[in-house]
């Protein structure tokens, strides 16, 4: 027996009663109920299933299986009649999303001659995909408002079962790749018009609003991100009130966030170079200190030292700038207390022979840390509260130990 669709009757239609005609136990959990008649929509047509429940017992799933409804709820429910409440508010927002859906594919299709060729509901983003190789910022621009022009014109929104003889009388979208005798068919008004068997509200205006958010190529089409409705309302919300507080914080009106946010970019960018600059210059007479205060050790100086730093490539400019000094060795590390964090640098001068790497990988196991390198020059890093200080001055006890007697 099939199951009587009401919801293709009236998509308003949110209570109503039936009998309850099987129930069969699942073989994972819960019981699947079939009805004479129901008000549920099944997940079909890229449009999720309703939820609600049946004399009080939650349905938690629904489905479809040939002709027939099966409505999926965690208790059982004995043979007779039966009452159903829908979740309204999931069932509206998906009849604004999926009405929104069809008037944007109608006015893609005006605009472009681009057919939908996929379509899917989601929770808090729907989206189409257009038989199109490229989507331009203008293109989407005009067909947001051609969409929205649709729904200010409040256009009535028809559903119809027509037969296969009578498709001919309608200006469908699309050609059919096979034939039906009998077909349901949503129409809007002198704008859109295809085959579906989702819900859908009466007039375009109930969509309220088409926001485009995003699109991006997507195989041999072009995938649209939208929304509509609430969903629209509460997107322009958030980014509102995202908007006003950037305003507050740039001390400007929403309209000059963009300008203000670019200025104030450009001279942090400005700010970041110079401090850079100031950095590596600081880098060097660091260096040249550090250089003259170093011990000679068979020819060589073997500078140590740990310093806090922001970022790794501190230490790195303070290596580079010790490495200008021939005969010289660079066991130096810093630490990042942000992110608890310890970084290490080894370096040799050209002509020395002892192995940064080997002597880096000497201490690592003992302050938990990793890393490597070449012969001149290794790196690593390790947690901030080991011993770092330490482990060091063990290196510098090794590397004086392997220098060759001058």
């Amino acid at each position: 027996m099939s199951t009587l669709k009401i919801y293709h009757q009236n998509a308003y239609c949110r209570e109503f009663t039936a009998e309850v005609l099987t129930t069969t136990l699942r073989s994972d959990s819960g019981y699947d109920i079939e009805l004479d008649r129901t008000v549920f929509y099944p997940e079909s047509g890229g449009q999720p299933y309703d939820t609600g429940s049946l004399n009080g017992i939650p349905v938690i799933a629904m489905r479809q299986e040939g002709d027939k409804i099966i409505h999926t709820t965690p208790m059982p429910l004995a043979a007779g009649p039966v009452t159903g409440v829908i979740d309204w508010g999931r069932r509206y927002d998906h009849m604004q999303q999926h009405s929104g859906e069809h008037v944007l594919c109608g006015a893609a299709f005006n605009l472009y001659g681009a057919n939908n060729v996929g379509f899917s509901l989601g929770p808090a983003v729907s989206h189409i995909d257009l038989d199109l190789e490229t989507l331009s910022e203008d293109q989407v621009k005009a067909l947001e408002q051609a969409a929205n022009q649709a729904i200010c014109d409040c256009r009535p929104v028809k559903a119809q079962m027509v037969t296969g003889d009578e498709l001919s009388r309608f200006p469908l979208r699309k050609g059919l790749s096979k034939s039906f005798s009998h077909i349901r068919l949503i129409e809007v008004q002198d704008f859109d018009c295809c085959p579906c068997g989702g819900t859908h509200v009466a007039n375009t205006g109930e969509i309220g609003l088409i926001k485009i958010l995003t699109w991006e190529k997507k195989k041999k089409a072009v995938r649209v991100h939208f929304v509509c409705g609430k969903r629209a309302l509460d997107d322009y919300a958030v980014k509102h009130a995202i908007l006003q507080q950037l305003a507050v914080s740039l001390s400007v009106t929403p309209y000059e966030v963009g300008k203000a946010y670019l200025l104030r970019q450009d001279k942090q960018e400005h700010l970041q170079r110079e401090l850079t600059t100031a950095k590596k210059t600081i880098a060097r007479y660091l260096a040249r200190e550090l250089h003259q205060a170093a011990e000679m050790i068979h020819q060589v100086k073997i500078v140590t030292f740990i310093q806090p730093v922001q970022e790794a490539g501190e230490i790195a400019d303070l290596t580079n700038c010790l490495m200008e000094y021939p005969d010289t060795i660079a066991l130096v590390a810093g630490i990042q207390a942000e992110t608890n964090r310890a970084f290490l640098q080894f370096a040799a001068a050209s002509g020395i022979t002892v192995n940064m790497t080997q002597e880096l990988r000497k201490i690592l196991p003992q302050i938990g840390g990793k890393g490597g390198g070449t012969a001149s020059a290794a790196q690593g890093g390790c947690p901030a509260d080991q011993a770092i200080g330490e482990a060091i001055a063990q290196a510098r006890a090794s590397i004086s130990a392997s220098l060759p007697l001058s």
